[in-house]
């Protein structure tokens, strides 16, 4: 898709009232533009941020520039709203997302669900209908990470459901996440900022709702949607209790084990640990890496956490290819279940174990 030319570059002074932003130019000019994004824009709208804006020569716009490009960390972003359902339509027109090729007819603003109108609907006599949403992701906040939304999304949230209604009434429904940035290899919902749009996207994907995420090629010129570039399924990702340590896994967590042993207690200032165990290779730092510290409470192996809040993150073994990642500081949904408790005979004597799980007296499977 290609940008209204020519661009001009600039300096962004701030953006205020939503949809406001006052830019610098380096022509000297400064301007008000017109910020077509109601959201948050965490980290995209700090002062002095290289920024591309588009001018109109239509007299009836209250405001002839638009903010289009900010760049942060030499990646460059889009923040235009507007462009993920036109680089969608241009990328189906051409062919280029597989997963939606093969309809014969594409229609926009469909109404649909409770007062909603769905993005596209694609029809066709064998394939059926496929009802399809588009959200703009453009939040990151460590890593490669990219995150949606940026703020309270309700009416995201009412999208999946409607799409949950769809699957069932027998239609196909796809939820597709843009990712307007250059530099975010992976996707997951960010619960602590929208806990009922992470929940809603996981539960709708159960229900059958297909998540598809498309990252974006971007210049002052162009903008292209591109499949393969980010991670499409929903990875578990968790946090420490500040937030400065950010990670995902990238695998399905298995079953929870919990350990009571004297050990475990001291460390966790609690009754037991809840781990879940990971493939070293599966288990991503997103941020905060330089925070993290590591104390070796038995020869040869570490327990890791946060040297700013103290929150445990994983135990590890240089002879082990797995870590041992502390189910509390997951984000939920996890999905996860206990399967068992080891060292129940070191329990403490305070604490009632009575849930029915398998109980190993020693080690499990000891």
């Amino acid at each position: 898709m290609l940008l209204p030319q020519p661009m001009a570059q600039g300096r962004l002074v701030q953006r205020y009232k939503r949809f406001f932003a006052d830019v610098a130019l380096e022509d000297g000019r400064a301007i008000t533009a017109h910020c077509p994004n109601p959201g948050a824009m965490l980290g995209l709208n700090t002062p002095g941020l290289p920024c591309w804006v588009s001018a109109s020569d239509n007299p009836k716009r209250k405001l002839a520039w638009t903010l289009e490009l900010v760049e942060v960390d030499g990646a460059l972003v889009g923040i235009n709203t507007l462009h993920p359902n036109r680089l969608v339509a241009e990328a189906m027109e051409a062919g280029a997302i597989p997963e939606l090729t093969g309809y014969a007819s594409t229609r926009r603003e469909v109404k649909y669900g409770q007062a909603s109108r769905v993005d596209f609907l694609l029809e066709d006599p064998e394939k059926g209908r496929c009802w399809l949403e588009i959200k703009n992701c453009h939040l990151k906040r460590g890593g490669t990470l990219a995150e949606f939304p940026d703020c309270v999304a309700a009416r995201s949230t009412k999208h999946l459901k409607e799409l949950e209604a769809m699957i069932a009434a027998g239609d196909r429904a796809v939820a597709m996440v843009v990712v307007q940035r250059t530099d975010c290899d992976a996707f997951a919902a960010c619960y602590d900022l929208d806990r009922k749009f992470a929940e809603g996207l996981d539960h709708a994907a159960k229900a059958g709702v297909e998540v598809l995420v498309y990252a974006c090629d971007i210049s002052p010129e162009a903008v292209t949607a591109c499949p393969g570039a980010v991670r499409s399924n929903l990875m578990p990702t968790g946090s420490c209790s500040c937030g400065a340590v950010q990670f995902r896994v990238e695998s399905d967590l298995g079953p929870v084990q919990v350990c009571h042993c004297h050990q475990c207690q001291k460390a966790q200032g609690g009754a037991f640990v809840a781990i879940i165990a990971v493939p070293k290779a599966d288990f991503v730092i997103t941020a905060g890496e330089d925070v993290l510290t590591a104390f070796e409470s038995t020869p040869g192996k570490e327990r890791v956490f946060c040297s700013r809040c103290g929150s445990p993150i994983i135990s590890r073994r240089a002879d082990l290819d797995v870590v041992r990642v502390r189910v509390g500081v997951l984000n939920p949904p996890t999905g996860a279940r206990i399967d068992s408790h080891a060292f129940t005979d070191f329990r403490a004597d305070w604490f009632d174990l009575r849930d029915g799980r398998t109980e190993y007296p020693g080690v499990r499977g000891g």
